[in-house]
C-alpha cells in the first residue's frame, strides 16, 4: 500500500504488478471552521456531557478499540501483534491516544499515529458503539483531535480512509481534501505469463 505522495505507479506496471486505487481524506489543521452539521453534533455531545480528552491509559483505550477489531474479524493472534505494535508506538511517543467520556463511562476513543518531523498525523482507529452515534461523540472526538494536533504543531491530518460511502460523507464534512493512493500486488505466475506473452509478441 503506497502513500498518497506516490502518484506515479508506472514502474510497478512495467514489472507486471496489478494495482487498485484507494481513497483517503486529509485536512489541514489551520482554519478549523467546520460545516454546520459537525458543529451541531459537537454541541449535541456537550449537552450529553461527553468530554473528549488526551488519554494517558493505553489499556483503557485498547480495551475499547478491541471490540471493533474483533468485529472486523481480527484473529486473536493478529490482535496480539497489533496490541504489541500500538503499545510500542505509544510508549515511544509515536502515537497519541484520545478518549471521550460521558457520565456512563468511556464512549469513544481514537489512536493517532504522530509524525512530528513531517508535521503529519494519521487517524489509525476511531471507535464508538453505533448506539452512541446520535450523541455526536464522533464529531466531538474529531473536533478535539484536530485542535490538539494543531497545538502540537501538526499541519496535516490524514483521516485514514474514504472508500466507504457513509464514512466518506462524514469525513468530507470536515472540509477535507480527497486524495487517491494505490495498493499494488505482485503475482509471480501472472507476471511470468505476461512476460512470455510480450516476448512471443515481440518475436512475431
Amino acid at each position: 500500500r503506497l502513500p498518497p505522495n506516490i502518484t506515479d505507479i508506472r514502474p510497478f506496471q512495467w514489472q507486471h504488478f496489478s494495482y487498485h486505487v484507494n481513497y483517503t481524506y486529509t485536512r489541514n489543521t489551520a482554519d478549523l471552521n467546520f460545516e454546520y452539521n459537525i458543529k451541531s453534533r459537537v454541541k449535541k455531545s456537550v449537552e450529553r456531557e461527553i468530554l473528549p480528552s488526551v488519554s494517558s491509559s493505553f489499556t483503557d483505550v485498547w480495551n475499547h478499540q478491541i471490540h471493533d477489531l474483533k468485529r472486523f474479524h481480527f484473529s486473536d493472534r493478529l490482535l496480539e501483534k497489533v496490541h504489541s505494535l500500538f503499545k510500542a508506538w505509544f510508549e515511544n511517543g509515536f502515537m497519541l491516544i484520545y478518549e471521550a467520556k460521558s457520565p456512563k463511562g468511556l464512549v469513544g476513543s481514537s489512536c493517532v499515529l504522530y509524525d512530528q518531523r513531517q508535521s503529519k498525523a494519521y487517524n489509525l482507529l476511531i471507535s464508538s458503539a453505533n448506539s452512541n452515534y446520535h450523541t455526536g461523540v464522533h464529531a466531538a472526538l474529531y473536533n478535539f483531535i484536530f485542535n490538539d494536533l494543531r497545538s502540537r504543531g501538526i499541519d496535516d491530518f490524514d483521516l485514514y480512509g474514504a472508500d466507504l460511502r457513509g464514512v466518506a460523507d462524514f469525513k468530507s464534512s470536515f472540509g477535507a481534501t480527497l486524495r487517491s493512493h494505490y495498493t499494488t500486488k505482485y503475482n509471480s505466475r501472472a507476471a511470468f505469463i505476461e512476460t512470455l506473452k510480450r516476448s512471443v509478441k515481440n518475436k512475431l
